[in-house]
């Protein structure tokens, strides 16, 4: 059986799109990993949420441009290594390319002994250490059954919610 011919020009020109998307490019030039870190940052600017000395949790992290943004914004000269004011901590499911400053946590967020992994790495340092900001980018495998995807997406916003 042959692939869907049809298919393949739907993915070549969504490459074509991708390749030529403003934020990819910016992406590619500020040294992000992902144009998702465009999306935190408006938020950041709009809403303020990342000040330094924070301790930052980034669920779902991987490949890890979120966490990048964090780093720089807690980077007393906005830079991507060197001196930090603030944590780091992400956690996904999928491996991700180390990070300065950001301490990686490789598990499903689900499960108790990575939750437990989490809270130990919060207290490694200094005891107990108070979580300033949760910021998650998590999303489920989807089946294309809208309604079991949506039930999928609200367990992981629930959790993400509880941990917070």
């Amino acid at each position: 059986m042959k692939g869907n011919p049809k298919g393949k020009k739907v993915n070549k020109a969504w490459l074509h799109e991708h390749i030529n998307d403003p934020y990819v490019k910016q992406a590619r030039k500020d040294g992000y990993r992902a144009r998702a870190a465009y999306k935190l940052k408006e938020m950041d600017e709009t809403l303020g949420l990342i000040k330094p000395g924070d301790c930052v949790v980034d669920l779902g992290s991987t490949p890890g441009a979120w966490s990048q943004y964090v780093r720089r914004k807690l980077s007393p000269t906005g830079a991507a290594a060197g001196a930090l004011n603030g944590r780091i901590i992400g956690l996904d499911m999928l491996p991700m390319e180390p990070i300065e400053g950001v301490v990686f946590i490789q598990g499903d967020f689900r499960e108790p002994e990575v939750l437990q992994k989490l809270e130990q790495t919060l207290a490694a340092e200094k005891g107990p250490v108070k979580v300033d900001l949760v910021i998650s980018d998590m999303a489920p495998n989807l089946s294309g059954i809208e309604s079991a995807d949506a039930a999928r997406i609200a367990h992981l916003v629930e959790l993400a919610v509880e941990f917070a």
